[in-house]
């Protein structure tokens, strides 16, 4: 039987905002959501392999159920 070995985790380090500033970044963030639309046809301009990897490293920080 091998024992996984135990991670360090991190605690979160933020700054509370009042409950308007929350409400007011809340509002926002439902408005630029609002926007996203499915992406069925594609450019065909290029993009740097830096923006490609800073999206997947992105894409990698998501939770998961296997998290």
């Amino acid at each position: 039987m091998s024992t996984a070995a135990p991670f360090e985790t991190t605690p979160l380090a933020f700054k509370e905002k009042p409950a308007a500033e929350m409400q007011m970044c809340a509002n926002d963030f439902y408005r630029e959501m609002n926007f996203r639309r499915t992406v069925r046809d594609f450019s065909s301009r290029p993009v740097s392999r830096c923006v490609i990897e800073a999206c997947l490293l992105t894409a990698g920080t998501s939770p998961s159920g296997a998290n």
